[in-house]
Formats: C-alpha cells, sequence, structure tokens
C-alpha cells in the first residue's frame, strides 16, 4: 500500500468518524429535546394542579371560619385570609 493510499484512507477514516459523531449528536439533541418537551408538559400539569389545590384550601378556609362560628364561644367567626 503506497503512503498516498494510507493517507486517504485515513482521510476517509476521520471523514466517516465526523459524520457519525455529527448523527450521535443529532440523536442526542432529539433525546434532550424530547426530554425537555416532556419536563415541560409535566411542570405545566403540575402548576395546573397547584391552582386546583390553593383554590380547594382556600374554599376549606372559608368553610371552617363559617363553622368555627358556630362553634366558638360568642359565636365568633375566624378570620379568614
Amino acid at each position: 500500500m503506497s503512503t498516498d493510499h494510507y493517507h486517504y484512507a485515513s482521510d476517509l477514516h476521520q471523514v466517516a468518524e465526523e459524520h457519525h459523531r455529527h448523527y450521535d449528536l443529532e440523536d442526542k439533541d432529539a433525546g434532550q429535546r424530547q426530554d425537555l418537551d416532556s419536563l415541560h408538559y409535566r411542570v405545566s400539569d403540575l402548576e395546573e394542579a397547584i391552582g386546583e389545590l390553593r383554590q380547594g384550601l382556600r374554599e376549606l378556609t372559608v368553610e371552617v371560619a363559617r363553622l368555627s362560628a358556630f362553634m366558638l364561644p360568642g359565636g365568633d367567626a375566624v378570620e379568614t385570609p
């Protein structure tokens, strides 16, 4: 094998490695984008759940204050936040 042929084969090998590395990085990026999208939807779901829990807590606080008016001496209602 001549020296020129060896250098040509080496260059082809380097180009092939770079080509594969490029596609490996694209696959990794695609996977990370998919993970990020999944996390975005999960965060949105959690934010919605937190809003619902806060609303439920406000409703329960009002109900506790209403019921406390009957249970405290003198019928004084507890202040609601």
